[in-house]
């Protein structure tokens, strides 16, 4: 399950780049008491306090589930699976020509064609499994190679699954992308910043 949320509007980018991270959090606690693992009584502190850190800094709860926390100016997304999960979203931009060949091998160049909703969609597809595999920027770039793109995309000889759609908020168009290794349904569910 994704859980998605709008800071309120009106904030400066400084106050909505102070919030974003603490409201992640917030959000994943939400979504733990809607599934059932954690209380009302779980502070976003305490749950913060009792994440670890995988081997490569990736957060994680001990016992699970599994989760992955993204924001983009002001809109902020969660995801809570059983099995390891990767989430991005990003809110479509323009790729500079340099940025475009640090991300992009020549194939995913064809596949794009420059356009700047699909670039922003391949960065959350290669974000997310940067996210699920917990090696980060690391594992490099061009080690994810994208074959399709849109709802369902396809990384070239790879087992992992990708879930992607298109959001507008406030006028602005965003991609948000999951990746997990297993199947299942892609559900997202949008929560009110209040009740965070």
């Amino acid at each position: 399950m994704v859980y998605i949320a709008a800071l309120p509007p009106g904030l400066s980018r400084r106050e909505r780049a102070g919030l974003e991270h603490r409201s992640g959090w917030a959000l994943l606690r939400l979504g733990l008491i809607r599934q059932g693992f954690c209380g009302r009584e779980e502070t976003v502190e305490g749950l913060m306090a009792r994440a670890q850190k995988g081997e490569h800094g990736k957060p994680c709860l001990p016992g699970g589930p599994q989760f992955s926390i993204s924001h983009s100016r002001g809109l902020i997304a969660c995801a809570i699976e059983r099995e390891p999960v990767g989430l991005d979203i990003e809110r479509v931009r323009e790729f500079s020509p340099g940025m475009i060949e640090r991300i992009c091998t020549p194939g995913e160049q064809l596949l794009t064609g420059g356009d700047r909703g699909l670039l922003t969609q391949l960065w959350t597809c290669k974000e997310s499994y940067m996210k699920l595999t917990g090696r980060g920027l690391s594992q490099g770039l061009h080690a994810a190679e994208f074959i399709r793109l849109g709802e369902r995309p396809e990384m070239a000889g790879n087992s992992a699954r990708f879930y992607s759609t298109a959001i507008e908020h406030a006028g602005q168009e965003f991609r948000l992308t999951l990746c997990s290794y297993v199947p299942g349904d892609f559900r997202t569910e949008w929560t009110d910043y209040s009740d965070l």
